[in-house]
């Protein structure tokens, strides 16, 4: 592993993690795909793992215009939210509270990639890498426009669906 020196060393590593997460999610969410219930939060799964190809893309494209590859680092925080979600999805009892947890876990990778595609886009403006800022900030765009789908589906229905579970619960 090499000393993170300068600002560029540091945009590598941000661009090679956010790399292996989207390689991470590609691989892995077509699981959670599966074990959700509700159509839409199947489609917005869906569109995520399509988004998550495009960004890896970018990302190797904007790492190709500093002559960096895209790949050499793990994301650990990935890696980690990916194995609770299976443990969570595992654990649930009900429909509901299984696509709840679903939702929990795709926007702890979602708010995951808000984080680093803000960081590297910004990074790559200063830098002077002014193309790849400009990618890397529609990805960042792209991942707010899922994050806020989740949230939609999130509060307007599986959190009340969900919720009915545990009432109905009560009433046994």
């Amino acid at each position: 592993m090499n000393k993170i020196v300068n600002l560029r060393d540091l945009y590598i590593q941000q661009s090679r993690e956010l790399y292996n997460a989207t390689a991470r999610e590609i691989s892995e969410l077509p699981q959670l795909e599966a074990q959700a219930t509700s159509q839409v939060l199947k489609g917005i799964i869906t569109k995520q793992i399509l988004k998550s190809m495009n960004q890896q893309v970018r990302l190797a494209e904007a790492m190709q215009e500093i002559n960096a590859s895209p790949e050499g680092e793990i994301c650990v925080l990935t890696e980690s939210i990916l194995k609770q979600a299976q443990k969570n999805t595992s654990r649930a009892a009900d429909h509901a509270v299984r696509d709840a947890g679903i939702i929990t876990s795709m926007q702890q990778l979602i708010h995951r990639k808000l984080a680093g595609f803000g960081t590297t886009s910004s990074f790559a403006r200063e830098i002077g890498q002014e193309q790849s800022a400009r990618t890397l900030h529609e990805a960042l765009i792209e991942a707010w426009e899922i994050d806020s789908a989740l949230s939609e589906l999130a509060e307007e229905v599986i959190n009340k669906l969900a919720k009915t579970t545990l009432e109905e619960e009560k009433q046994f």
